[in-house]
């Protein structure tokens, strides 16, 4: 934990010299979802995203976050993702553990799918298993 602590000392400073930087505010908010401060890090995602509303990365963080919070919401953002770029196979992982979350069974298996197909990793992976 000394670690993320450290990096979040570093994102202080640079935030307090660029509060608009979205990037850190996202990297940030990563950092406190990974310490367990989960609406410390909605908080500073949204941030991020009130700047540029199009960040994946800021958008695919807020999905898997909200899991933890409101599966629906996570749900709802992973869709805005997909109709952003359809080939965006993690965005249909999480919208599948969205799913499962909500024992929503069959949409859970169908997005499983979708993020295989569209995600050449997870692809891989299925032919070695």
């Amino acid at each position: 934990m000394g670690f993320y602590n450290e990096a979040l000392e570093i994102y202080n400073i640079i935030l307090e010299e660029n509060p608009n930087d979205f990037y850190s505010l996202t990297g940030k908010s990563i950092l406190l979802y990974k310490l367990g401060r989960i609406n410390e890090a909605k908080e500073f995602v949204d941030k991020a995203l009130e700047i540029n509303p199009d960040y994946i990365s800021g958008l695919l963080h807020k999905a898997r976050l909200m899991l933890e919070i409101d599966p629906n919401e996570s749900i709802r953002i992973c869709d805005e993702i997909i109709k952003k770029n359809i080939n965006l196979g993690e965005a249909y992982y999480i919208k599948s553990c969205g799913y499962a979350l909500l024992r929503d069974k069959k949409n859970a298996i169908l997005n499983l799918r979708k993020a295989i197909e569209t995600n050449i990793e997870l692809k891989t992976m299925r032919n070695f298993t």
